[in-house]
């Protein structure tokens, strides 16, 4: 038998025989092996177990939309942890989920997502180029629903955790240390704010990859199947059919017929009623509904015929750059507040190259004016910290 381990051994360490079939797994059985995968003394890793509250460092950065978030950033010897378990444990299996979900994976992101709700339409696409297709049903005036979950992080609790990775071939024992690991208690209870769960902290190198896949195995499955019972029950194929993607607690589904009212209130209760069977909560606040020629907007993008940044996104990173032509970096950067010119310069790219991403045409000319700026005014790049906006 592979390893050296006999029929004796599977039954003493619990071994599932899926470390032995599926190659994506490390063999782990004990804490032995999984400090040493972990590159860690057995003993250090125990301390760090055992200490691990005491390991994270809390503070609040402001939401875009309002309120604060609470971040728990793990110590630099934690973080080590945490890191490898993701690079030698995690990433496997994160690789392996459908397009679908489209978060913290290395070559997907937001264009993906929302790519994928944007229907085929021989016609529209057959148009001459400036002009509008004539009139026809057409699946890109479809119906769009977006869900948002409530405290994605915090309510992936650490006993689901051990259930997937029990599921995914891990034994009993190893599956609790490695929740464990990834994990904190404390955290605010989602429904009782008299209690507290042991949950995944919002900071650590893992919680993207095992949310994602927890998810994509408590949740996702349900909502597909769902979709798939109401394009079979309503005869829809090809461009027609109802879509899901979800980009961490970002939920998006569509369909490109143009779903009446009670049809979409029956979708959307049905809905509701798997996410909470899944134990999620939603953000009712957050549902979005858009028929027919109402802009769709998901994750920052427009996709009712292609994804595009939003005007008054793009206008405002163009008004920003012409500015540091004119007038320098530094008093840009205060203005967005950061401390240091050169960090702000870098930001500036990072943000560029995002609309390169989307818009290629875009996103060249705003980097032949932003290259302009740093030439003429030279930003000072050392590396100081940033006040976060």
């Amino acid at each position: 038998m592979a390893h050296g381990f006999d029929t004796t051994s599977l039954v003493k360490f619990q071994i599932n025989p899926k470390l032995y079939a599926d190659t994506r797994l490390a063999f782990i059985i004990d804490d032995f092996t999984l400090s040493n995968k972990l590159r860690t003394p057995c003993k250090t890793m125990w301390w760090a177990i055992i200490h691990r509250k005491r390991l994270y460092s809390v503070f609040q950065i402001p939401k875009a939309t309002g309120g604060v978030r609470e971040i728990r950033a793990p110590s630099p010897y934690l973080k080590r942890l945490q890191y490898r378990l993701y690079s030698n444990i995690l990433r496997p299996l994160h690789n392996d989920m459908g397009n679908h979900v489209t978060a913290y994976r290395k070559g997907m992101g937001t264009k993906l997502a929302v790519t994928q709700h944007i229907y085929a339409c021989p016609i529209c696409d057959s148009a001459p180029e400036g002009e509008s297709a004539k009139s026809h049903p057409c699946p890109r005036m479809g119906t769009f629903i977006k869900m948002d979950l409530k405290d994605f992080f915090h309510t992936t609790r650490k006993w689901w955790i051990e259930d997937y990775l029990i599921s995914a071939g891990y034994s009993p024992y190893v599956a609790d240390l490695m929740a464990v690991i990834m994990t904190v208690p404390g955290l605010p209870h989602p429904k009782d704010t008299t209690k507290t769960i042991t949950g995944v902290p919002q900071g650590s190198p893992t919680s993207g990859a095992i949310c994602n896949l927890v998810a994509a195995q408590r949740l996702d499955p349900k909502i597909i199947e769902f979709l798939d019972q109401l394009n079979t029950t309503y005869k829809l194929e090809g461009e027609w059919v109802w879509r899901y993607t979800r980009y961490a607690d970002d939920l998006a589904i569509t369909c490109g017929r143009n779903v009446p009212k009670n049809a979409i209130d029956a979708t959307l209760n049905s809905l509701k009623r798997v996410i909470r069977e899944a134990g999620y909560l939603l953000n009712k606040k957050k549902t979005k509904i858009k028929k027919r020629k109402q802009r769709k907007q998901l994750l920052g993008l427009v996709f009712n015929q292609k994804p595009n940044i939003l005007r008054r996104d793009y206008l405002n990173l163009r008004a920003t750059v012409y500015n540091c032509v004119s007038y320098g970096f530094e008093s840009q950067a205060i203005r967005a507040g950061y401390d240091n010119p050169g960090r702000f310069a870098s930001w500036l790219t990072g943000k560029i190259n995002y609309v390169k991403h989307i818009h290629p045409s875009h996103g060249l000319k705003l980097a032949a004016v932003l290259d302009q700026a740093i030439e003429v005014h030279k930003p000072d790049w050392k590396d100081t910290p940033h006040v976060p906006d």
